[in-house]
């Protein structure tokens, strides 16, 4: 993403006098003058804000203002008409002070129009070289030299081509030496009628590309309503929603089963009863355990619930995890369908750093990690729920602790959201130069390192990857101090759950009290899974 002007002078420090020379000696001052912010114009991915002849003028200009001792010009003049092929040949060549007059230069092409001005001339035929010299002395080798039939006519053509379009080259006659300035002028003093704004040394470069939204975007119910959607609607949430709650009541059931259990013991005989042991009486066990087969009983029924627990809790993810494959796969769709069928405008303004990253790291999010996180979201929900129905049931005097902790939370979480979100936007906003610039040293390689500039360019790179490794760290140390206050929370609700136990114990069994305690530790995990990125 390089100005005009930026393309030229290619890491040369700016000469206003030769950068003017060059300018007019490259025939691109009315191209300039027409451009939107004319040599500030950002040239854009593949050049495409230039037309074929201007990127080879430009090309042409690049290597001219860099001084060079050789030269090697690669069909230089192909893409240019007539006049401003000679207009820019006299410039670099000829006159008082032709711009490459110290410089050993090699022209390939096929203007043999300018062969007579050449110092040597090399014929090749079919990649091999069939002569060699000053026009006389290839004159002198058709007539002479032993050559094969179809070598000796590749010399007459290129001699016949010489002599047809300019033999006696000449350098143009004061009318026509004007021909291309005056024809400059008209396009310029068009320019200028038109209101295009021309500067030939601009002060700083203006990009042409749309820039990236930087509002705070936030995954909102509507976002994922419409993921849900696409994952099939109510026919995928609703069972979605079903196995959760089974999961989650077998795994609740299995902790109130041993707790029951545990206070069936003989040891225990003496403890009040309480919901646990409720618990086990609906499913027609009480008293204490006297028998082997009623401790059998007891580990089957415990045994159902680990397997049912062990069995929605694969079919929940499975479930999700297809869903978030369909999903994926239809939002990709859409993607590619309106990347596809987007106005050419749009690629000439959208920095393809920028497309590489919505089709790739952005997709990368919806393929794996808004799965992965949208799986782990719901699921500590559930947790959340379960816990604290779980230690409300057993310790209902702690609701006012969590109310408090509650309120602390959602104050929390909205400071967090102020940076988070945003610095996560950043980290992702940093991968499209990243992407391009790699794209652009990767086209552009030979041209970096035919100029020695491979060190800016990489320290660019390093750069770059300093930012978007900048980010993330950002982002990290925000998720860090999210985290510090979460677990604080979570500590509180089990501080305060234990002191209520403490308070009640001659009202709750020790099984029981133990259930209210993991659980309460539970919470803090839940906070972190629930919140965190």
């Amino acid at each position: 993403h390089m100005s005009v002007r930026d393309n030229i002078l290619f890491g040369s420090s700016f000469d206003e006098a030769r950068y003017t020379a060059v300018v007019h000696a490259c025939a691109l001052r009315a191209d300039l003058a027409a451009l939107p912010h004319g040599d500030a114009t950002v040239v854009g991915e593949r050049g495409v804000t230039l037309s074929g002849g201007q990127q080879q003028r430009v090309a042409l200009a690049r290597a001219v203002y860099s001084r060079p001792s050789l030269l090697l010009l690669d069909d230089v003049f192909s893409a240019l008409d007539g006049s401003t092929g000679r207009h820019i040949f006299e410039a670099l060549f000829e006159g008082a002070s032709p711009l490459l007059g110290s410089a050993a230069v090699l022209l390939v092409g096929h203007a043999t129009q300018f062969a007579p001005k050449a110092a040597s001339c090399l014929v090749l035929h079919a990649g091999r070289p069939v002569a060699r010299g000053s026009l006389a002395q290839l004159q002198a080798a058709r007539e002479g030299a032993v050559l094969s039939p179809e070598e000796r006519a590749a010399l007459g053509d290129f001699l016949d081509s010489v002599g047809g379009s300019g033999g006696d080259y000449q350098p143009n006659e004061a009318g026509d030496a004007a021909e291309p300035a005056e024809e400059e002028a008209v396009e310029l003093e068009a320019a200028e009628a038109a209101g295009a704004e021309k500067s030939v040394v601009p002060g700083s470069a203006t990009g042409d590309f749309a820039p990236e939204g930087s509002d705070e975007v936030r995954l909102g119910v509507r976002t994922m309503l419409a993921w849900a959607r696409a994952a099939g609607g109510w026919r995928w949430l609703l069972p979605e929603l079903l196995f959760f709650v089974c999961e989650r009541f077998t795994y609740v059931g299995a902790d109130f089963w041993l707790s029951a259990w545990t206070e069936a013991a003989p040891e225990a005989a003496g403890e009040s009863s309480t919901v646990a042991s409720g618990f086990g009486a609906l499913f027609g066990f009480s008293g204490v355990v006297d028998s082997e087969a009623d401790q059998r009983a007891r580990l089957a029924v415990y045994s159902g619930f680990i397997f049912g627990n062990a069995s929605f809790a694969f079919l929940r993810t499975w479930w999700f995890v297809s869903g978030g494959a369909v999903a994926a796969r239809s939002i990709f769709r859409r993607l590619l369908g309106a990347v596809a069928r987007s106005p050419m405008s749009f690629f000439d303004t959208t920095p393809v750093g920028r497309i590489a990253a919505r089709l790739s790291y952005d997709t990368e999010i919806i393929d794996g990690l808004l799965v992965q996180k949208g799986l782990t979201v719901i699921a500590s929900s559930f947790w959340l729920f379960s816990g604290l129905t779980v230690v409300l049931a057993i310790v209902p005097v702690v609701a006012v602790a969590v109310v408090v902790c509650a309120a602390v939370f959602a104050a929390v979480h909205m400071l967090y959201l102020r940076s988070g979100v945003q610095m996560q936007r950043l980290y992702a906003r940093a991968q499209a130069p990243l992407v391009s610039l790699i794209e652009e040293s990767v086209a552009g390689g030979a041209t970096i390192r035919a100029f020695g500039e491979t060190h800016r360019f990489s320290s660019r790179l390093a750069l770059l990857n300093d930012d978007a490794s900048t980010a993330f760290l950002a982002f990290v140390g925000v998720g860090r101090w999210l985290a510090v206050r979460l677990e604080t929370i979570g500590a509180l609700i089990s501080v305060s759950v234990c002191v209520a136990l403490s308070a009640l114990s001659e009202q709750l069994s020790g099984p029981i009290a133990g259930l209210a305690v993991i659980w309460s530790f539970n919470l803090t995990i839940t906070l972190n899974f629930l919140v965190l990125p």
